[in-house]
């Protein structure tokens, strides 16, 4: 038989009375929902997914959004979708000719972009699926149509390169912030990465005409 020694002893017995305390300290695990998996998405901030920025007026993804391969692909195709409409929108209606070439820009890159999304999701037999954020940001680029649309003749111009702005920066914070930490597949990371650098570059080409325009008299 081991023989203790008192020090041993005292050790001992103020560890095995720690054990209580200790285990009120231990994280939970958080509550996964029977039929779901931690990988599955996260319920959004509110019912449309997004939070809004009351000192902008500009909405972007919930931080707490949890999104998969598959609804990354719908998120993407979504947001060229919506670019898409209002650049075929700015070729009709735009009167200075710069921003009509960067509508064609937009249709080209977007086209693009989604023609690769599209391959991409069959190679690695991924099936786009809807979210929160796809609907929300689907909505979103709808009303951003339709306010161009309603737009006169003579704002259209900066109208259209202050959306285009402002849904740059806020795309261009979302595969950042969420939909590239959030990719599985690393062949669907590579492209979100290759897409922020367009969204980049098309951030920062909007952001030049926007402020070009800014104070200067419609063209004719």
């Amino acid at each position: 038989m081991i023989q203790l020694k008192t020090r041993d002893v005292v050790i001992v017995a103020g560890w095995l009375a720690c054990l209580p305390a200790c285990a009120k300290d231990e994280p939970k695990a958080p509550y996964v929902a029977p039929g779901a998996s931690v990988g599955d998405e996260a319920a959004p901030a509110d019912q449309s997914g997004m939070a809004t920025q009351q000192s902008t007026g500009t909405t972007t993804p919930s931080p707490t959004l949890i999104t998969n391969d598959a609804q990354i692909v719908q998120i993407v195709a979504t947001l060229d979708t919506g670019e898409i409409q209002q650049a075929q929108l700015a070729q009709t209606h735009a009167r200075n000719p710069r921003v009509q070439a960067f509508a064609e820009q937009m249709i080209r890159d977007h086209t693009q972009s989604k023609v690769k999304g599209a391959e991409l999701a069959q190679q690695a037999g991924v099936v786009p699926e809807p979210s929160d954020t796809s609907r929300a940001l689907e909505s979103k680029a709808m009303q951003t149509l339709q306010q161009l649309q309603n737009a006169a003749a003579a704002a259209f111009d900066p109208s259209y390169m202050r959306a285009q702005v402002d849904q740059h920066r806020e795309v261009l914070n979302l595969l950042t912030d969420r939909l590239i930490p959030s990719a599985r597949r690393a062949d669907v990371k590579s492209q979100l990465v290759t897409t922020r650098s367009v969204v980049q570059h098309h951030l920062e080409m909007a952001m030049g005409l926007a402020q070009e325009l800014q104070g200067q008299p419609p063209a004719h």
